[in-house]
This record gives structure tokens, C-alpha cells and sequence, in this order.
């Protein structure tokens, strides 16, 4: 059951209570998106100068004695070294932001972890299990190998927990597949449980006119996927769908044996044995202890369960990788293909402008580019979604990176194709250095009617006016007509929780967020104007993200930090990068020594991004409250892990009522009475005189 977030949170709620609500990669977001429309305010007044003398050239008549002055102060200061210094150390001041956004991270990150600390913290996977071990084996070679790494000082046992067994619980997954397959199962028995609890009226929507109308047209079924009209035919036939593969399944692994491996859980009682185990195991020198029986066996850290699919842990790694880079190479052709489609588009429309002198049939065309563009990312989301899906990670986390990370390129390059694609078109004795000159100086390229300048302010008018509107309006539209369904709609703790609508995808936020920065940062310099677009921006993304978080979308899923952690990581620096070299081709035409202005741009980012070490953002760091913060939870981690430990010690920790559960028997995940009643309603007639007060809810 999908977790509606109505009334659950105000749209302007604090760092600390989107985490707790939604988890650290949602909570990063909305803090890196305002601490870049702060930077954006600051470079916007490093600017100033440029602004200044740039507003009065463009919009001062060129006859007036002030403009003869402001063209005199202008091309000593805007084509000479000055505006170049003062770019670079603007350029240099991302770099620190850079820094400082990885180093908040880790903050955070620090907070947040043992803020959320779970059993997944103290567990394992071990991989390639065969079914004739026997269980006692595996825990007297686990504990030997972890005993043999305490002699060698690779982990350290406290004297106050000698006593504590090592393994406090070893649990057995026959086939990760088949588990999988009872997961959803008892998903859908757990929600059609609830339905009848919740509904004495019955699960008939047969005098309905909306609902005879897409059983005629045979859409009742795509309609029900997404969580309206979801009868009880509906309900019996994913049952039976449910119920059919597994029995496959299991005949396929009755046919093959021992040829499906198993995959062991195991959970430690202290996470520095786990620790110890994950890195050491990693090492060439440990290579005997991951082999029993004759049998290499592979050992990852355990994730929460929540985030794990386990549908695809029986694929190796190498295969993932293969599949990866395929995944890659295809969203490059599509990207490339996208290329040439605004090329053919660019062509035509300067052929329009060379024939026509119409600056408003200029201007349609530069956003019908645009727009193709923008239509194009819609239809590129799900084939995307597709190729991922086909990789087989083994956690919904490092799905969604690899969706970042694929979509950022595709978005990245797609909205440079208008600036790039027209000089291909430019007659110049030096193609290679034309293609790259796309920035000047001039009124006419911010303003003229078929200039560069003009995609930038066309690209960023359209993100403000059409694209998060447009995201807000189609999401909440759906929603409302979902809505008006009258489908279930249960009632439980201050909120309301429903199958209905869309999940909010942040691999896809995240993407947009690094594009429009870079772009604003990387050409603002020449064209101004861009940086209040680009504020704009993100106060109206800030909002429409919040609002569709917190009144529309679904529970997003808590994944486990990665998102926030590739983007300060590899996404910003890239972004530094594409700023230097943006400001060292600007500097092309208009320098007396290009060479020496396109080695310091760039030399000077490299350096400060390599070898800029966390001292000077400590000090920046320290003026906040992340510091504060983590020391007062870090003052807490060690009663916190005592009270873990006693509980593991207490109970099992894997249990389906509560995170991390790796429980085996899903089937009886109710008890057998509920089971029979459900069974005896499924079967029999359920209408509105049917008394579901003996079902239960679990």
C-alpha cells in the first residue's frame, strides 16, 4: 500500500522532519537546492559590475554621452583581464561550494546513520550458498574466520562484550527469486486484508457507468494497476498471477536442484565485527575465508530490506557491469540521435530566419526546439526506466543512481544541442575553434534574433513558465482523476493511505537541479539575465517539489543515501569543470593571449578541485550547526548500540512488522484461521451484505 502524505507534514516543514519522513536523499535535495539559490544570490552580486556596465550597453540609446563613457569603461573592463579575474575567482568560489556541499553531506550522513541505525547495520549477505550445507557449518566457518581476524588485530572486541555470541542470527533464503515472488504475494494479501476490513460495503463496482465503460473498452486493467476500480476480480486475478509464478518457480528449481545457490543473512552483534568482515574480505590476503567447501563465496554488507530486490542478488556483478555498459551506450545513441534531430531542426529554421525578417517566427521556432526537447525527455523517461530495469542491481538505490546518472547526461547534452548545433552551420577557415567560440560580447548575441544568447533566455523562460508547471499540473491531475474514482481510502494515524497516483522521482530532480546550475553558472557571465531566471527556478522547483512530496505523490522510497552522495561527488565536479572550460572558450576571441586565459581557467579549477583539502571548509563548517549536531548524537551511540545488542539478543531481528525483515515464511505472515476466512471470502460471495468483522487486521 502506497503511503498517501495528506496532512502528515506542512508543505514548509525542516530539515529534520523530511528526513524522519522520507529519508536523507529527499532531505539533502531540498537542502542543496537552497543552499544553490543562496550561491546563486551571491554570484549574482559578484556580478554586479558585469550587469551594470552589460544593462547599460544594451539598453542605453548609443548616442547619449553615458553610453560613449559606459563603452569606453567597458572595453577596458568587460574584454580585458578584469571581468577574467573576477570570473575565475567566481568560478573558483563554486569549487569551495562544491567542497562544502560534500563535506554537509557527510555531516549529515554521520547524523542521519546512527540517527537510523537498524539491524541491517549488523548483517551480511552471503552469496552462492549451496543447498546441501548445512547451516552449523557455515556458522562454525563464519566464526572461524571472524576469530582468525581478531587474532590478526583487524577487529578489536571490547572485554565488556567477550561474552556476546558473534553470530546473533543466521537466517536462510532458498531461492532470493522465489522469495520475492511470496513478497508481493503477501503484499497484495496484506492490502486486499485491509480493503475488506476497512469496507463493509463489498468490492463491487458494477453500477458504476465509468467502470462498465473501461470494462467495454477492455482499459479496466490499466486503470487498475494504477489503483482505481480495483474490484475483488481484480484482487483474485493478481492472487492467482501471483500464485501460478511461484508454482512455476518452484518447479523450475525442483528441476534444477542444487544449481540455485541460497543466499544466507547473517547478523552479528556488534557492527564492528560486520565491518571488519565486509573490508576485509575485499582483500587478496582473506581470499581462503571466503572459500567453503571448494566454493568461492561472495559477502556484501546487508541492506535494509526496503532497498533490496531480490529478484536480482543471483546475478553476478561482472553481469551487471555488462549490462551497465550496454544501458550506456544506448542512451548515448539516443542522445546522439536526439542531436541530429535538432540539427535537422536548427537547418530549417535558419533558413526560415535568412528568408523571412520575422523576429517573432525566429523566436517561435527557437522554443518549438525546446519543446520538441522537452517533449523528447518525456517519451525518454520510461524507455530509460526500461534499460535500467534490465541491468539487475541488486538495490533499488544503486537502480536510481544509475537512472541519475543516465538522465543527467541525456538532459545535460540535450539542452547544449540548440548552442552547439548552429556552428555547424558557420563557414569558418577554423571549424574546431568556431564550433567551440560560441559566446561573445555583443547586444546582438543576448538579444539578437537568432544567436545563442537567445536559446539561453528562450531555455530558462520556458523551464520557469511551461516545465514545472507542467510537472505540477500533470502529476496533480492524475491524482484528481485517480481521485475521483472513489476507489479505497483507508484512514490510519492522522493519515490517509491509498494505492493512487505517482511516486516522485528524485534521480529526476536531482539531474535537473545540476543542469540548470551549471548551465546559469557556466554562461551567466555573458548573458546576465540568466542568474534571476535561474533563482526563479529554484524558489518555483523548491515549491512544486514540496507541494507534490507532501499533498500528491506516494511514499517515496527511502533509499539508502546514494543519490545525494554520487551527486556531491561526481555530478559537482563535473559541473566545475564544464564552468571553467565555459569561461576559457569565452576567452577565445576576445584576449590578447587565449592560450594563457584557457590555461589558467582551467588549471586553476583542476588544482583547486584536487587538491583543496577540508581545513579551509571546516572553518565554514564550523559556523553552522552540523558540527552541534553530530556530536551530541555521537555523545549517544554508544548506549544506542548497547540497547541494539540487547534486543538482538532477545528476539530475532528479522520480523515483517518490523525493517529488515528476512523472514522465509511469507505465506504465514497471517495466521492460518485469518488465512481460511480470507480464503472462504475470496471464494464465496462478497457483496455488500458480507460481514467481514472476523477478518483481522494484521
Amino acid at each position: 500500500m502506497g503511503d498517501r502524505n495528506v496532512g502528515s507534514l506542512p508543505i514548509r516543514s525542516s530539515l529534520d522532519a523530511i528526513e524522519r519522513r522520507f529519508g536523507f536523499d529527499i532531505m539533502f535535495f531540498h537542502f542543496i537546492l537552497r543552499e544553490m539559490l543562496l550561491f546563486l544570490c551571491f554570484y549574482g552580486v559578484g556580478n554586479l559590475i558585469t550587469v551594470i556596465l552589460f544593462g547599460t550597453m544594451d539598453f542605453l540609446p548609443a548616442s547619449s554621452p553615458l553610453a560613449a563613457k559606459v563603452n569606453a569603461v567597458a572595453g577596458s573592463y568587460l574584454y580585458g583581464a578584469g571581468q577574467f579575474v573576477v570570473q575565475l575567482v567566481l568560478c573558483s568560489c563554486f569549487v569551495v561550494f562544491n567542497k562544502y556541499a560534500l563535506l554537509a553531506r557527510r555531516r549529515f550522513s554521520e547524523a542521519c546513520w546512527h540517527a537510523d541505525e537498524d539491524v541491517s547495520e549488523y548483517s551480511v549477505l552471503i552469496l552462492n550458498v549451496r543447498k546441501h550445507w548445512a547451516d552449523r557449518d557455515l556458522i562454525q566457518h563464519i566464526e572461524k574466520s571472524v576469530r582468525r581476524l581478531e587474532e590478526q588485530a583487524i577487529v578489536r572486541i571490547p572485554l565488556a562484550h567477550k561474552n556476546l555470541p558473534i553470530i546473533a542470527h543466521f537466517e536462510r533464503v532458498s531461492d532470493p527469486h522465489l522469495y520475492d515472488l511470496r513478497l508481493r504475494l503477501a503484499s497484495l494479501q496484506r492490502e486486499l486484508y485491509m480493503v475488506i476490513n476497512e469496507r463493509g460495503d463489498g468490492l463491487a463496482y458494477d453500477g458504476r457507468k465509468a467502470f462498465r465503460c473501461l470494462r467495454a473498452l477492455h482499459l479496466i486493467r490499466v486503470w487498475q494497476r494504477f489503483g482505481a476500480f480495483r474490484d475483488l476480480e481484480y484482487y483474485n486475478w493478481q492472487l492467482e498471477r501471483y500464485r501460478e509464478q511461484i508454482r512455476r518457480r518452484r518447479e523450475r528449481v525442483e528441476r534444477r536442484g542444487c544449481l540455485v545457490p541460497d543466499v544466507v543473512v547473517v547478523t552479528f552483534s556488534l557492527s564492528a565485527v560486520r565491518h571488519a568482515v565486509v573490508e576485509s574480505f575485499k582483500r587478496p590476503s582473506c581470499c581462503s575465508s571466503l572459500r567453503f567447501d571448494r566454493t568461492t563465496l561472495a559477502v556484501r554488507p546487508a541492506p535494509k530490506v526496503s532497498d533490496l530486490i531480490w529478484s536480482n542478488l543471483h546475478r553476478s556483478s561482472f553481469n551487471t557491469f555488462l549490462c551497465s555498459v550496454g544501458t550506456m551506450v544506448a542512451c548515448l545513441c539516443i542522445t546522439a540521435l536526439v542531436f541530429a534531430l535538432i540539427l535537422l531542426l536548427r537547418g530549417f529554421q535558419r533558413h526560415i530566419a535568412y528568408t523571412t525578417n520575422s523576429g517573432v517566427l525566429t523566436l517561435f521556432l527557437n522554443a518549438a526546439i525546446y519543446l520538441i526537447i522537452f517533449a523528447c525527455d518525456f517519451i525518454f523517461r520510461p524507455v530509460l526506466s526500461l534499460l535500467v530495469g534490465l541491468e539487475g542491481h541488486h538495490t533499488h538505490s544503486a537502480k536510481e543512481s544509475s537512472y541519475m546518472f543516465r538522465y543527467f547526461i541525456y538532459t545535460f547534452f540535450n539542452r547544449l544541442t540548440p548552442l552547439y548545433s548552429r556552428q555547424i552551420y558557420q563557414t569558418s577557415p577554423d571549424t574546431g575553434r568556431g564550433f567551440l567560440n560560441i559566446i561573445e560580447y555583443t547586444s546582438y548575441w543576448r538579444w539578437g534574433g537568432d544567436s545563442p544568447g537567445r536559446d539561453m533566455l528562450v531555455y530558462m523562460v520556458l523551464n520557469n513558465l511551461l516545465y514545472n508547471p507542467m510537472l505540477l499540473v500533470s502529476n496533480a491531475l492524475s491524482w484528481s482523476l485517480l481521485s475521483c474514482t472513489n476507489v479505497f481510502t483507508r484512514k490510519s494515524q492522522g493519515r490517509s493511505t491509498t494505492t493512487l497516483g505517482f511516486v516522485l522521482r528524485y534521480s529526476v530532480l536531482y539531474s535537473q537541479l545540476a543542469t540548470v546550475v551549471f548551465y546559469v553558472v557556466a554562461y551567466s557571465y555573458a548573458h546576465p539575465v540568466l542568474i534571476p531566471l535561474g533563482i526563479v527556478y529554484l524558489l518555483i522547483n523548491d515549491l512544486i517539489s514540496r507541494y507534490l512530496l507532501f499533498r500528491v505523490s506516494r511514499m517515496p522510497p527511502r533509499l539508502s543515501g546514494i543519490l545525494a552522495n554520487k551527486f556531491c561527488r561526481y555530478l559537482l565536479p563535473f559541473g566545475s569543470l564544464f564552468v571553467a572550460l565555459c569561461l576559457a572558450q569565452g576567452s577565445l576571441e576576445i584576449s590578447s593571449n587565449p592560450v594563457l586565459y584557457f590555461g589558467l581557467s582551467l588549471g586553476t579549477i583542476v588544482v583547486l578541485q584536487l587538491g583543496l583539502n577540508s581545513h579551509l571548509i571546516n572553518l565554514i563548517l564550523r559556523r553552522c550547526k552540523l558540527y552541534k549536531r553530530a556530536a551530541v548524537i555521537n555523545s549517544m551511540v554508544s548506549d544506542k548500540e548497547l540497547a541494539i545488542i540487547e534486543k538482538l539478543r532477545q528476539m530475532p531481528p528479522y520480523d515483517l512488522e518490523r525493517q529488515g525483515s528476512y523472514i522465509p515464511n511469507v505465506e504465514l505472515s497471517f495466521s492460518l484461521d485469518d488465512l481460511a476466512d480470507l480464503n472462504a471470502h475470496l471464494h464465496g460471495p462478497l457483496g455488500r451484505e458480507g460481514d467481514s468483522s472476523s477478518l483481522l487486521v494484521v
